[in-house]
């Protein structure tokens, strides 16, 4: 038993359960040396009143914590009433390393909604004056309302034979949203990194027992022996296995972003389902094996497409994403981030968040070129951080989405960020159009992502450890810093070149908001071309066959497919960027004399699935349908006049689904796409352009349009565009 004293005056053994503390033992453990924690001299803070989320109830107070500080949980054992009660200790985070364990779980419910399940937190006893008054009941448990999964969680991860000592966001941060609540939450969300590293493990809670995830989590200790693997690909009888499998890799908790932080930084990690428990490591493993063998595994559902746009699921992108974030060593520590902000936050599109600042705040941590990237118990590397953003929630999200891309664009000098689809939705505020939503990413809203693909795939791609560039349209300019700024300026007249503007007002456009940039970015370019015909979207995968004929498609002569179509439909380009495979011509050529997937209009289905009790067709023609569908999907084809005089072809190409005729294309400096803008004019007569969207022009993909212009006429070519 430890003694803690806070003053000459206590004499008394106070129970200290760090001294000895060793987490349950649960899935991958070995055992563990019994170290101990000399806590004697350490002071604890009593707790009086406190809040969890939103409009909730609350009885226990929080007192602020000093900068070293955590709060930690005592989870009792269950009691004859089977009432959950705890006692909250605050410890110097150095001190309790190792000695706990951080609970990751899905809050399940909205922002704000009431908490309606009690639990009983009472102040640890850290000095005689607290002994004293719970003696005599002046010192009673407080309620605190959780919500219902976190109320589960306690629930099922009590111990019969010793408390348990836990941290937990809900309970041990101070969520109130007055301004004490609000500077600790900012202080401790930026601790988060060193938290959950600092923990002996990471508990993650998946919910209730369910009879599917016992039979998934048994299914996991199997399929990670690869003995019995191929086995279990070949035999039928384990049907209801895989899709147990499956469905457990839809919970909700591989929505949350948060995780990839907690999961990523933590030194072990168990998945816990009411008793059931499995070792991250053997989870991530079979979900490395069931991707590696998908073709395989499709055959034991009775719906083709029901693992069609698989890597959609959150916890695929997961597991595949946390190997390639950080280098660790043997024994956890983090030795190396391996990817910029830029990239986890336009790339980790699946993962929701409760706020829409954590966006970015959750993944501060985890990148390479941030100030608080984590590093445990010693300096980080001397570099100088390329974002200096700070966790401050007081700051409305959209100015920080724009300091964001403002920082985007001064790092990189590329403007590519302004095409990736990343910013979640923030209810009532209006963005600026060179902010793009997650909406309008491939699988659109993070919620929707399992409900299948809603949009083609970005054209720029993603900065993954500057990685080359997939196109190359404004010919290796960069953005320098006198090609953009944020904020007004005076009109600037239209030069020859520039097609004049509409005179409609956009009266759907959302105005610039307030701010510091005032939603305006100013960019240099040059217009290409003006949209004259455009396609309806491209929905559900279906292409009209008018604009397989734009194309150069001849179908009663069955003719050689024109490199314009075939390339067109997969933006030029093979998987992860690469240039096309020879094949995918040939391939092209074959769907569209298939009746099944070219119809007798001459329509072309793209999302075709060919029926399980057909003969296989090729796999080939499955991988080339699979790219078209990644490109084309709710695009629109498009015909534009380029403005060049000695240019007498109609440019031929893909823009967004809300391309429309009038618009024009532009070629950005530091842009590596070129941009679909469409103009518009104020009440002043002011030009200022709205950002449509990145554009696939054939031809025009890869420097074309500056061919044989040297550096100083291309920027003397440049006007300049104020986009809002």
């Amino acid at each position: 038993m430890g003694h803690v004293f806070n003053s000459s005056q206590d004499s008394i053994p106070i129970h200290d359960p760090f001294i000895r503390y060793v987490p349950p033992i649960r899935a991958d453990d070995t055992p563990q040396p019994d170290n101990k924690v000399n806590f004697r001299k350490t002071k604890f803070v009593k707790i009086t009143r406190g809040k969890i989320f939103g409009k909730i109830k609350f009885q226990y107070n929080y007192k602020p914590l000093k900068d070293d500080e955590i709060r930690l949980i005592e989870l009792e054992k269950p009691s004859e009433d089977n009432k959950i009660r705890c006692k909250i200790h605050v410890k110097p985070l150095k001190e309790v390393r190792g000695k706990y364990e951080a609970l990751s779980y899905h809050w399940g419910t909205k922002q704000g909604e009431i908490a309606t399940n009690t639990i009983y937190v009472d102040d640890a006893i850290s000095k005689f004056d607290d002994l004293v008054l719970q003696v005599i009941g002046k010192s009673k448990p407080k309620e605190f309302e959780v919500h219902d999964n976190l109320y589960n969680a306690l629930t099922y991860l009590r111990s019969d034979k010793e408390p348990v000592i836990l941290w937990i966001d809900a309970i041990c941060i101070n969520q109130r949203s007055d301004p004490l609540g609000k500077e600790e939450k900012e202080k401790q969300v930026a601790r988060m990194a060193d938290i959950y590293n600092s923990a002996y493990r990471v508990i993650v809670w998946l919910g209730p027992p369910e009879p599917k995830t016992d039979l998934a989590f048994k299914f996991i200790k199997r399929i990670v022996v690869l003995r019995e693997f191929d086995k279990l690909l070949e035999d039928g009888n384990y049907s209801d296995e895989w899709v147990a499998f499956t469905d457990l890799m839809r919970y909700p908790w591989f929505s949350r972003r948060w995780v990839v932080q907690e999961i990523a930084l933590a030194r072990k990690a168990t998945l816990i389902c009411g008793k059931s428990d499995v070792s991250w490591n053997d989870f991530a493993d079979a979900v490395a094996l069931f991707v590696t063998t998908l073709d395989r595994i499709k055959t034991f559902f009775s719906d083709p497409a029901a693992l069609l746009d698989v890597e959609a699921l959150g916890a695929i992108q997961l597991v595949l994403w946390i190997s390639n974030l950080i280098r660790k060593s043997e024994n956890g520590d983090i030795q190396e981030h391996l990817v910029c902000l830029e990239t986890l936050v336009c790339s980790l599109l699946f993962f929701t968040t409760g706020t829409a600042h954590d966006a970015i705040y959750s993944l501060l941590s985890l990148a390479r070129d941030t100030s608080q990237k984590y590093f445990p118990d010693r300096s980080p590397p001397l570099e100088r951080p390329k974002f200096n953003l700070k966790v401050d929630y007081s700051r409305h999200a959209i100015e920080v989405f724009m300091e964001f891309t403002r920082s985007c664009i001064e790092t990189s000098r590329s403007l590519d960020i302004i095409c990736r689809h990343w910013a979640p939705n923030v209810d009532g505020a209006p963005f600026p159009s060179w902010i793009s939503k997650i909406a309008d990413s491939s699988f659109g809203e993070p919620e929707d992502a399992l409900q299948g693909r809603r949009n083609g795939d970005s054209f720029v791609g993603a900065p993954y450890r500057d990685s080359q560039k997939i196109y190359n349209a404004s010919r290796g300019t960069i953005t320098a810093s006198d090609d953009f700024y944020f904020g007004p300026h005076e009109p600037i007249p239209l030069s020859p070149t520039m097609s004049s503007p509409t005179k409609e007002k956009a009266s759907e456009y959302s105005l610039p908001i307030d701010g510091p940039f005032s939603g305006i970015l100013n960019v240099k370019g040059f217009q290409i071309a003006t949209i004259y015909n455009v396609s309806g979207r491209i929905l559900r995968g279906m292409i009209d066959h008018t604009w397989l004929c734009h194309g150069g498609w001849d179908r009663s002569r069955r003719s050689r497919v024109p490199d314009k179509l075939w390339r067109t439909l997969v933006a030029d380009r093979g998987p992860n960027g690469s240039n096309p495979t020879g094949w995918y011509r040939r391939a092209c050529a074959q769907c569209l004399t298939d009746v099944a997937i070219t119809d007798i209009n001459g329509d072309f289905n793209v999302s075709y699935v060919q029926p399980s009790d057909q003969k296989p067709r090729s796999d080939i023609l499955a991988q080339f349908l699979q790219m078209v569908r990644r490109i084309v999907y709710n695009r629109k084809f498009f015909l534009a006049n380029p403005w060049l005089t000695n240019q007498l072809e109609p440019l031929y190409g893909l823009g967004p689904g809300r391309a429309e005729k009038e618009d024009i294309i532009c070629i950005l400096a530091g842009c590596t796409v070129p941009v679909i803008l469409r103009k518009h004019m104020n009440e002043k007569n002011e030009i200022y352009y709205e950002m449509i969207g990145e554009a696939f022009v054939y031809g025009k993909m890869d420097g074309e349009a500056m061919a044989g212009l040297d550096h100083e006429t291309v920027r003397t070519r440049f006007d300049w565009f104020t986009l809002r």
